[in-house]
């Protein structure tokens, strides 16, 4: 029997589009060594007083607080760290072992439960050399969706640069080399350092200054002093060095009349791999912004009614989703982050029995992001009777 109402009732509903809150991009992830800061912790720094208050002065040895430096010297941002330096297992900074390294990576797939975030861009500098904790990046990075950026060991030359970026293919492993020179403020002088941290550092930048879209590739590096190597550069010349090395999938260095400038766009999945969703660093870590920011934002829809009115389906949760996802594609493309994308609901992927079980499919098609112009080719035809026609319009008329 329904119940007696002498008046007005109103019943609202939820129709239109879900607000998507875009997933942060300038999160950098750091596992090391510092004196002090609780260990196995996953510890938020967003700049150098944070670093100082958490982990103490800095001392010779350990690598938390120049790899903060580095990233800082570009830009203050938030960096989760975690020291992996435990005085109740190590008796000296040189005990911590690749073991130890992987264990504190491995915390980070708490972050989200923790922070409500994951790190995006990996760096465990003196150690991502050592291949075993590259490979832990690597499987990491594809878990949390980030990138993970490795160094070659110290003193390898070409040859050994790219037998050991040869353990990767990965459109998540971006290989660093060679080191470089930056102030060491313990012994107040230049000394080698590990790229990754700059390359982190640079990638913030422009981040937050240019967007996640555009790559970091020929952006100007920071607080470097010098290289462990210098290559050779002709930029019209395929064969010269640090062309050799870009077409290897390495990132590098190029110093010129504007400084030192990083160098290359591609993961170690190039050259074997030549999709620019598998090789572009902007097209890898846009295509992880939108996952995540999809991931995130469609939680909330979990276990609502796949139809809720079958006369008006612009009020069901499966239209809204799709309404949803496109609205973050156009907005993405007004922004100039993508160049192309649209959602649809493919029909055959919804089939009885996967509605039935409570599966709902969705797609987004003709997905692209803008690649790097990495070469520019032009072409100067040469005119012989340019001058006999110009000396004809000068005189023609015997002026």
């Amino acid at each position: 029997m329904a119940q007696f109402l002498h008046g007005v009732k109103v019943k609202s509903k939820k129709a239109g589009v879900i607000p998507f809150v875009e997933a942060s991009s300038a999160i950098i992830g750091l596992v090391g060594t510092a004196p002090k800061g609780k260990p196995w912790k996953i510890h938020t720094i967003r700049n150098w007083d944070d670093a100082i208050e958490t982990f103490g002065k800095e001392q010779a040895g350990y690598t938390i607080h120049r790899a903060l430096r580095n990233y800082f010297n570009y830009k203050e941002t938030t960096v989760l760290v975690i020291n992996v330096f435990d005085p109740d297992l190590h008796t000296k900074v040189s005990d911590v072992s690749a073991t130890d390294i992987i264990n504190g990576l491995n915390l980070f797939k708490k972050a989200k439960q923790e922070l409500g975030f994951f790190p995006k861009i990996l760096d465990v500098p003196n150690f991502s050399q050592e291949v075993e904790v590259a490979q832990a990046m690597s499987s990491l990075a594809d878990q949390i969706k980030a990138i993970a950026l490795v160094n070659v060991p110290q003193g390898a030359d070409i040859t050994a640069a790219v037998n050991f970026k040869n353990n990767f293919s990965s459109k998540r492993v971006y290989v660093c080399y060679p080191k470089v020179y930056t102030e060491d403020p313990i012994q107040e002088k230049p000394t080698l350092d590990w790229l990754s941290s700059q390359v982190a550092g640079l990638i913030v930048k422009t981040d937050l200054e240019k967007g996640f879209q555009n790559s970091p590739s020929n952006k100007e590096l920071k607080g470097i002093l010098g290289l462990e190597f210098i290559y050779e550069y002709v930029p019209d010349d395929p064969t010269s060095e640090v062309q050799y090395i870009n077409s290897q999938g390495i990132i590098t260095v190029k110093k010129d009349r504007a400084g030192y400038r990083l160098f290359g766009n591609t993961s170690s999945a190039y050259p074997a791999n030549t999709h620019p969703a598998d090789v572009f660093i902007n097209w890898v870590r846009v295509a992880d912004i939108l996952d995540e920011t999809i991931q995130d934002n469609l939680i909330q829809t979990l276990d609502e009614n796949i139809i809720d009115n079958p006369y008006d389906p612009t009020t069901s949760i499966v239209y809204r989703v799709r309404e949803s996802i496109d609205d973050l594609l156009n907005t993405w493309k007004a922004k100039g982050i993508i160049i192309s994308g649209q959602a649809e609901v493919p029909l055959e992927l919804n089939t009885a029995s996967e509605l039935a079980l409570g599966n709902v499919y969705y797609r987004i098609k003709d997905f692209a992001v803008s690649t790097p112009m990495q070469g520019i080719t032009i072409e100067r035809i040469a005119n012989s009777n340019a001058l006999a026609e110009v000396f004809s319009k000068l005189f023609g008329g015997n002026q």
